[in-house]
């Protein structure tokens, strides 16, 4: 009997990235807030991009016909084509046949399912570049390795997400780009289907955030620039300012220095467009030990700063 092809499972949507919340600038003194978390949103990252090959969808012609013909059926078509039925599918196209049955050769291969395979089939795999359309609209176009996507390709969503790139046993593999129906996009390196190493995700709203990756997750070094002009560059882990960095405002004011959970934590300095700036100790996001706060006339004030004020343990300097 002839053995079909088997068919292919549709890929999962991919789900975009909501942008993250921008850091509010400070116009006088930094208090609660100067140094805005990033959003829980980003942690999330990519979803798994799945185009396995071996699974069967619904519908979709078995191993095995449960009632194969005695013997495959070829009619011959123009331009030396044949056609050849096994069950639920057939085969259009120049194929031959080998002595076990199996279809080699090049043309499409179409499901009662709907779904259709367009391309190279060797000894009865999808073998070289080829292109699979599922029914509802979603396809992916490009090389096949032993029945599965395999080196370059594209995939596209019936929800209108796209992916172009490397692609690994039916996953993004390598270097490519993934582009959301929302405007979104990631172009980096992919890993078993995430992101993973260096990559960048831009929202519609021009939010932008470039650097390392680690499964779904920002995670290393990068630049998060916010679509309201202000501008992170530093370390970032779980998809948060954590580890040293440099916060720019849009309102010119600047924060350098240590972070954690996305707020100043630690030893940092703060400086306001008009001159004045703060050197200390900060506690989620607030001056809060001993520092010192210098002012744009020259003098300053040396102490100790509790929940972002000045204290009863400091001395006023003069110019």
């Amino acid at each position: 009997a002839l053995a079909p092809v088997a068919a292919v499972t549709v890929p999962a949507p991919v789900v975009a990235v909501a942008p993250v919340a921008a850091a509010a600038a400070v116009a006088t003194a930094p208090a609660a807030g100067v140094l805005s978390r990033i959003g829980e949103a980003a942690q999330q990252a990519l979803k798994t991009v799945k185009a396995a090959a071996n699974i069967e969808p619904t519908g979709a012609p078995a191993v095995a016909p449960t009632v194969p013909p005695t013997t495959p059926s070829a009619v011959a078509l123009p331009a030396g084509e044949v056609e050849l039925r096994a069950s639920t599918a057939r085969y259009i196209g120049r194929f031959a046949l080998d002595g076990s049955q199996r279809v080699s050769g090049e043309g499409r291969v179409e499901w009662s399912n709907g779904d259709r395979y367009e391309g190279a089939l060797q000894a009865g795999l999808r073998q070289g570049a080829g292109r699979f359309i599922w029914a509802n609209g979603q396809s992916f176009e490009g090389d096949w390795l032993n029945d599965e996507p395999q080196g370059r390709g594209n995939l596209k969503y019936a929800g209108g997400d796209s992916y172009e790139g490397q692609v690994q046993a039916g996953q993004p593999h390598g270097e490519g780009e993934m582009r959301y129906a929302s405007g979104d996009r990631f172009k980096g390196l992919f890993r078993n289907g995430s992101p993973h190493g260096r990559g960048q995700y831009r929202w519609a709203n021009g939010q932008s955030f470039e650097g390392d990756w680690n499964g779904l997750t920002p995670q290393g070094r990068g630049v998060l620039r916010f679509a309201n002009g202000n501008v992170y560059e530093g370390e970032v882990r779980q998809g948060q300012p954590e580890g040293a960095g440099r916060m720019q405002y849009a309102n010119g004011g600047v924060y350098e220095g240590q972070f954690e959970a996305g707020l100043a934590q630690g030893q940092g300095k703060y400086v306001w467009p008009g001159g004045d700036h703060y050197e200390g100790a900060w506690d989620k996001g607030r001056k809060h030990g001993k520092g010192t706060f210098f002012f744009a006339s020259g003098e300053r004030w040396v102490g100790r700063f509790e929940d972002d004020e000045r204290s009863d343990e400091g001395v006023f300097h003069g110019k």
